[in-house]
């Protein structure tokens, strides 16, 4: 199980702060692109997981409630907090009750499983804590081994 060095992290950090950087790995056998885009008028972090990010994969869930996720969206993605607007809870236990609003769950965190990351070190830290087998590799072994897993010539639009 091969882990990558501080120096590597380093590099994946360093390449993911520039402006169109770009980063292929391998992580306990799936193919994983880590990618600079603009959305709006911030620089983010794109991740696609074996040449794809399925809406499929973004999940709403509550807090203590990860367990519940697809392997992919657990391993790989960002969970984003949602947030509440403190007068609509006020306004659910004026009609409910506080004791009916903590059986509906309403006082615990919600969370949305998003491909975004916001920064390259909140990147690095999600793969060093999920993955247990992470590499490296340049652009033409991920394209090979894209298109041989995918078993179509669907990876010429890399």
């Amino acid at each position: 199980m091969p882990k990558l060095t501080k120096e590597q992290w380093d590099d994946i950090r360093d390449k993911l702060s520039g402006t169109f950087g770009s980063v292929y790995l391998e992580c306990d056998g799936y193919l994983v692109l880590a990618q600079v885009t603009q959305n709006k008028r911030k620089l983010v972090i794109v991740l696609y997981v074996d040449g794809w990010a399925k809406g499929i994969h973004i999940k709403h869930f509550k807090e203590g409630e990860e367990s519940s996720l697809d392997e992919i969206p657990r391993k790989f993605y960002c969970f984003q907090l949602v947030k509440r607007d403190p007068a609509n809870i006020k306004r659910a236990e004026k009609i409910y009750g506080k004791k009916k609003c903590k059986e509906l769950g309403l006082y615990k965190k919600n969370y949305f499983t998003s491909s975004w990351f916001s920064s390259p070190s909140r990147f690095v830290s999600k793969i060093k804590k999920t993955c247990e087998s992470v590499t490296v590799l340049d652009f033409e072994t991920y394209r090979q081994k894209l298109k041989a897993k995918e078993g179509v010539d669907n990876a010429e639009t890399l």
